[in-house]
């Protein structure tokens, strides 16, 4: 097991996308850590674009290590989220 994911790792087509997969694959490795470092290897830039919801497990740590994180123009939702946000049933069934 790891000590974190590197977003920089996870490089997907959006900013959003790439956070989220470094999340994915911190809870795969057993982790359960994600960083945003400052620099964004997408993009080459210092700036994370984030035009969808990132979706955050319960019992993680995502470290936001000194980068930019901005709602892209259009964005209309939380930059973050608790993954079980839209599941209103999740607190009552209870094989979770």
């Amino acid at each position: 097991m790891r000590e974190f994911i590197n977003a920089n790792e996870t490089i997907r087509e959006s900013d959003s996308k790439t956070i989220q997969a470094a999340i994915q694959a911190a809870c795969e490795d057993g982790c359960r850590t994600a960083v945003v470092p400052r620099y964004n290897k997408r993009t080459g830039g210092t700036k994370w674009m984030i035009f969808e919801s990132i979706k955050l497990p319960h019992d993680f740590t995502l470290i936001l290590d000194n980068c930019w994180l901005e709602q892209d123009k259009g964005a209309y939702d939380n930059m973050f989220t608790n993954e079980f946000a839209d599941c209103g049933d999740y607190l009552q069934d209870a094989s979770h």
